[in-house]
């Protein structure tokens, strides 16, 4: 089974900060790319891989949870139920679904 937290072909995380360079100048350059540098020392790709850290995959759907939701709303839509009553069949039948310890 694929961990999409720790499997690296499937992470988010594809910067490296240790490809970060410095010029003679004193330029900060990544793959010969200029990057910006705020006084706090920090580059854009500083906080880009900041953010891809932080990211997690989303969460499984529930296919038996989303077929339920789909059957109710089909008939919502199709005209043969009110809104209210798709909403409590949906309600009662995804408790049962929790019930059987699903």
């Amino acid at each position: 089974m694929i961990n999409l937290q720790t499997d690296p072909a499937l992470s988010v995380r594809r910067f490296h900060a240790d490809e970060i360079e410095q010029s003679p100048e004193g330029e900060y350059l990544w793959r010969g790319e200029r990057l910006s540098v705020p006084e706090d020392g920090s580059t854009s790709l500083h906080r880009a891989i900041s953010f891809l850290e932080s990211c997690v995959p989303a969460p499984a759907l529930h296919p038996d949870l989303m077929d339920i939701i789909s059957e109710e709303l089909d008939a919502y839509f199709s005209g043969d139920k009110s809104a209210r009553q798709a909403a409590e069949i949906i309600d009662r039948r995804v408790q049962v679904y929790l019930d059987e310890g699903n």
